[in-house]
């Protein structure tokens, strides 16, 4: 029911078959050494009015959450588990910020999302969202989710809202990049 002019991305990890059908593959999580050129990543080790990558507070948080890692690999995983332990996981109807949500805790995907995203970024690893839905056993059905995605030799999703290290094959992304992405969702309502 997409219009012709909209497709979700593709990507390593999913692929647009047909206007029917996706292939989800998931990540490998030590990929071969390939000689494939790097993607343009400076788009994604910047900050904007909703990921604040240099204020104190995310640093000083950075700071914290990253203590005792050396690699981007593990310092993914270190942002992964504190956002999944420590950010209450409740609805929130708002724009979040990652300052607003680094003080209250607390937040929905597109929170813990943004946090995420702003801390891996303020530690110089590239990471975008990913918006689009994910399955749930208890609603029968997709609904509405976000995710960040970062660069550590390939783009690998890792969902801290839902407690995914990797997000599982479930994950069906219509959007990549940054909140400015968030009103091409329209097309995609009521399909």
């Amino acid at each position: 029911g997409l219009p012709s002019n909209v497709e979700p991305p593709d990507d390593a990890n999913q692929r647009w078959l047909d206007h029917l059908k996706y292939e989800i593959v998931p990540p490998t999580i030590d990929p071969p050494e390939t000689n494939t050129e790097l993607p343009n990543l400076q788009p994604f080790l910047t900050g904007d009015p909703f990921i604040q990558i240099v204020h104190p507070t995310i640093l000083a948080l950075r700071d914290e959450i990253l203590q005792n890692t050396a690699t981007p690999k593990e310092q993914a995983q270190a942002i992964y588990n504190w956002i999944w332990l420590n950010i209450k996981k409740i609805p929130v109807l708002s724009f979040p910020s990652a300052l607003d949500v680094a003080n209250t805790r607390e937040g929905d995907c597109n929170e813990h999302t943004v946090l995420f995203t702003a801390i891996a970024r303020s530690a110089g690893i590239p990471t975008r969202m990913a918006i689009g839905v994910v399955w749930s056993d208890d609603l029968n059905g997709f609904y509405y989710h976000a995710w960040p995605e970062v660069y550590i030799d390939q783009w690998l999703p890792m969902d801290p809202t839902l407690g995914q290290p990797i997000a599982d094959a479930t994950h069906i992304k219509f959007l990549e990049g940054d909140m400015n992405t968030w009103p091409e969702l329209v097309s995609y309502l009521g399909q």
